[in-house]
């Protein structure tokens, strides 16, 4: 009924739920059932001149719905079809009140009344394709369709949600992006961030096109470090990056995991780590850019590579072990040294990284830096052992480094240098009730654990071998 609050609510589709949070972010509320026919309403009549101009119907027609009659290519452009593309968007926009005595568009498949929408289970409407649903099969495709034949059923209100949605997305190098997550705070937040994108570049009447966002997970990670806090995100959170349209429509997912999202919350609220991860984020912004152009962040794109390459992501970013291959000039992370940037490695940070992202137990992350206060002792006075364990990247002469040290400690009748226990716990980890050999990982946080209580004097007397060492030995990104 006219003023009445909506039945709507959130379905868990991503498209659809999105467009919900759109109507709020307009309406200014925070529930979906607080929205009511005068908020639809104002929204469609801001959102419908937007949806003809040149620039949003063909990003819509190209990327988002394939097609659909108020994005004709061939007419968005001539004035003369304006006021018949108005109608036809209107009438589809329109459809969340419709009622069997209006009718019904002609450019739309009605549903027969038995027919329910397939994201809200309310009774179904219309009948709809790719061109007013995205990723879906065309007009008259069969393939895909859960009753046998073309075109999904789906409520008034549903698909009212799925025209709002597109205010959601950036464009992004020929597709949309859109960032989701099933708690509907966290969503609300982060589609604000692309709400208010969007509305500003539409203030702009001379926009012949789409702003392109070439780099968006840089652009998501940042939204996310803008909003999170100690008692935001409580569910994974994926990107959609999709076209629909053309010869090839596809669709790339982007998860955070929960475990990655822990990591990001308990950095950005740390005092321990905020100094650190600031000189890491800082030192990860691409190069020599043109003055105005939009910069990738490295260690945010890699956020989304965690945690299945987390190894690669600890030994570049946070152990700074420089980048191998052709040096690239725009690409930092060729310069990296954990001998000249010793101010930004953070053993509590690392120490986060392990137990979050590779759920390594804090019993082994003491144990080696137990193990590198140790060794510190030791290399004092021999210097020269860091280079050679830097160098010895074969298990059997790690093994016996450490060995010749744990006897030159006993010699001295010092403390065990390298107990029995503690070498199961730091170079050996149970898989399936199996130990298996970790000594790579091991040395790499025992050279790091080292090098930050090394003096800045014996930084300068033998960091240049080390360095060159660096140079000298091989090492795969993954090793």
């Amino acid at each position: 009924m006219l003023g009445q609050k909506s039945h709507f609510r959130f379905t868990q589709n991503a498209f659809v739920d999105s467009g919900l949070t759109v109507l709020m972010l307009h309406a200014g509320v925070h529930e979906p059932d607080e929205l009511t026919e005068a908020h639809i309403t104002s929204f469609i009549n801001w959102a419908v001149p937007i949806y003809l101009t040149s620039s949003m119907a063909g990003f819509l027609t190209f990327v988002i719905f394939p097609n659909a009659s108020f994005a004709n290519p061939a007419q968005i452009n001539k004035e003369e079809y304006r006021p018949k593309r108005e109608k036809i968007l209107r009438d589809v926009f329109n459809l969340w009140r419709w009622t069997p005595d209006d009718p019904f568009p002609e450019t739309e498949e009605r549903a027969s009344p038995i027919e329910q929408c397939v994201f809200s289970g309310d009774q179904a409407v219309v009948r709809i394709s790719q061109t007013l649903m995205p990723m879906i099969g065309g007009r008259d495709a069969i393939n895909f369709f859960p009753q046998g034949r073309p075109k999904l059923p789906v409520s008034g209100w549903c698909l009212l949600a799925l025209l709002a949605m597109p205010m959601a997305t950036l464009n992004s190098s020929g597709k949309a992006f859109l960032p989701f997550s099933y708690d509907a705070a966290v969503r609300r937040d982060l589609l604000q961030k692309n709400w208010e994108r969007n509305r500003h570049d539409f203030l702009n009447q001379t926009l012949d096109k789409r702003p392109n966002y070439s780099f968006p997970k840089t652009q998501l990670i940042g939204d996310l470090l803008d909003i999170i806090n100690h008692d935001t995100v409580r569910t994974p959170i994926t990107a959609y990056h999709f076209v629909s349209g053309g010869q090839t429509p596809n669709i790339d997912l982007y998860p955070l995991s929960m475990n990655v999202l822990r990591f990001i919350k308990k950095v950005k609220n740390s005092r321990q780590t905020e100094t650190a991860w600031n000189n890491i984020v800082s030192s990860a912004w691409e190069r020599n850019t043109e003055e105005g152009s939009q910069r990738r962040n490295f260690v945010y794109e890699d956020m989304f590579t965690l945690p299945q390459r987390a190894r690669r992501f600890l030994r570049r970013y946070l152990l700074r072990y420089r980048s191998k291959g052709k040096a690239s000039k725009t690409d930092p992370r060729f310069q990296y040294s954990f001998i000249r940037e010793r101010e930004v490695i953070s053993w509590e940070l690392i120490r986060l990284f392990l137990e979050d992202i590779m759920r390594i137990d804090r019993e082994r992350v003491d144990a080696i830096k137990a193990l590198a206060d140790r060794l510190v002792g030791y290399l004092k006075e021999n210097p020269h052992f860091y280079r050679q364990l830097y160098m010895a990247r074969g298990e059997s002469n790690l093994r016996r480094l450490l060995l010749n040290a744990a006897h030159h400690a006993k010699e001295k009748n010092r403390p065990s240098l390298l107990p029995y226990d503690d070498v199961i716990k730091i170079f050996f980890v149970e898989e399936d009730g199996v130990l298996q050999s970790d000594w790579y990982l091991a040395i790499d946080l025992l050279l790091i654990a080292m090098i930050e209580q090394m003096s800045s004097d014996w930084v300068q007397e033998y960091g240049g071998d080390i360095e060159e060492a660096i140079e000298k030995t091989p090492i795969k990104e993954d090793e």
